[in-house]
C-alpha cells in the first residue's frame, strides 16, 4: 500500500534510527531488531512508529513482516484501550494547557522578535489555526495562484483589496480519505509571512528541508521558554479538539471536525480529553 511523502519521510528517519540503535541494516533479523527497539528509551508511540516503518521495508518477507505488523498492531490496541478511557494521563494533567490558553501562549511567541521569524510562523500555524500534524516541512508560497503541477503543501496568497493567506495541505497522512486541507490564516500570521517574504526573494520555501521530528522539537522548546510546559505538537491537537468538543457534537458536526483535523472519525474520537 502506497504512503503519503509525509509518511515516506517519517519511515526513512525511523530506519535510520533503527538501524543505527541495531548497529546492522540487516532489517530482516527479526530478534535483533526488536531487541534494539525494546532497548530504547522511548515511549510507546515512538515504538509504534518504528515496528511500522519495519513492517513497511520487509513487506517482500512475509515471515518477517509478521513479526513486526503483530508488534505494531498489540502497541495500537493497548493505546486505543487506554484513550477509549477519555482520561488524561499523569504526563498530560502535568503540561496540559487549555486552547484558549495555547492560542494566547502562541500570540506571545508571535510577538517576541527575539525569535526568528520561522519560529513565530511556526507557532501561529500551531496555535492560531486548527493545528494540523508536522505537514509544513517544505512549504512554498505561491501568490496569485499556484503552478498546476504543484505539489507538496503550500501558502496561496490573494489581494483582493487586501491580502489574504490561506495554506493547503495536500500531503498528509489521510490524503487519500480526507483530500487537501485548507486553513485560512489570521491577520497576525499572514503579517509575519508577508514579512518573511520581503525578506527572502520569490520561491524561497518556508521551513526547507526541515524534517518533521525537528519541527516538533521547535514546538517543544518555543513552548517551554514561553510557558515553561513541555508543550508537543500532539497535546495542542488534543487540546484544540478538547476544545471544540465540550458537550456532545452533533454526528455531522463530529465528521466535519474529523475532516478538518486530517483524522477518520474513530481516531477523532480518541484524541478526546476530558
Amino acid at each position: 500500500m502506497s504512503v503519503s511523502e509525509t509518511t515516506k519521510k517519517a519511515y526513512e528517519g525511523a530506519i535510520a534510527r533503527i538501524v543505527k540503535f541495531a548497529n546492522s541494516n540487516n532489517i530482516y533479523d527479526s530478534n535483533l531488531m526488536v531487541t534494539a527497539v525494546e532497548a530504547q528509551p522511548v515511549g510507546v508511540h515512538s515504538k509504534k512508529l518504528y515496528y511500522a516503518t519495519l513492517a513497511h521495508f520487509t513487506r517482500d518477507r512475509p515471515e518477517t513482516n509478521t513479526i513486526y505488523k503483530d508488534k505494531m498492531l498489540t502497541i495500537a490496541k493497548a493505546l486505543t484501550t487506554k484513550a477509549l478511557e477519555q482520561k488524561k494521563n499523569d504526563k498530560e494533567e502535568e503540561r496540559w494547557m487549555d486552547w484558549p490558553d495555547i492560542q494566547s501562549a502562541g500570540l506571545t511567541i508571535m510577538r517576541d522578535t527575539s525569535l526568528s521569524l520561522e519560529t513565530r510562523i511556526l507557532a501561529g500555524l500551531y496555535t492560531q489555526i486548527p493545528p494540523a500534524r508536522l505537514d509544513y516541512t517544505d512549504l512554498s508560497i505561491y501568490t496569485g495562484s499556484p503552478p498546476l503541477d504543484s505539489s507538496g503543501n503550500y501558502i496561496l496568497v490573494t489581494l483582493n483589496g487586501t491580502m489574504q493567506m490561506e495554506v493547503f495541505i495536500q500531503d498528509h497522512k489521510t490524503t487519500k480519505s480526507h483530500g487537501t486541507l485548507r486553513r485560512m490564516l489570521p491577520r497576525p500570521l499572514v503579517s509575519l509571512v508577508h514579512t518573511w517574504m520581503n525578506h527572502h526573494p520569490p520561491g524561497t520555501v518556508l521551513f526547507a528541508n526541515v524534517k518533521p521530528s525537528t519541527l516538533c522539537d521547535r514546538i517543544s522548546t518555543m513552548f517551554e521558554r514561553a510557558t515553561g510546559k513541555h508543550i508537543t505538537s500532539s497535546l495542542i491537537r488534543k487540546s484544540y479538539i478538547t476544545h471544540v468538543r465540550k458537550g456532545d457534537l452533533p454526528i455531522k458536526a463530529r465528521n466535519e471536525l474529523s475532516m478538518t483535523m486530517g483524522h477518520d472519525l474513530f481516531t477523532n474520537e480518541l484524541y478526546r480529553r476530558l
